[in-house]
């Protein structure tokens, strides 16, 4: 039941996917940051993907370092030019 619902989220996130790749994300920073994307606080993530909010908030802050980026409107903006 697990599994299932993992690989119904990872197939949500494969539009996206290229460009986290592209910007060496793990796929657990994907799944995270797709979800900020979405407006996702890192408690509701936390409880999405079943790990601790601290655990995302340590995602997060790794995505952050990095792309360079220090805001989420930095990530959106960084998504954006890379999904052309």
């Amino acid at each position: 039941r697990g599994n299932r619902k993992r690989n119904a989220s990872e197939s949500a996130l494969q539009p996206a996917e290229a460009v986290w790749r592209d910007l060496n994300l793990t796929s657990r920073e994907t799944a995270i940051v797709d979800l900020v994307l979405q407006g996702h606080s890192s408690e509701s993530i936390g409880l999405k993907l079943n790990i601790s909010t601290g655990t995302v908030k340590v995602h997060r802050r790794n995505v952050y370092r990095k792309l360079g980026i220090s805001s989420q409107t930095q990530l959106l903006s960084l998504y954006l030019k890379n999904l052309s």
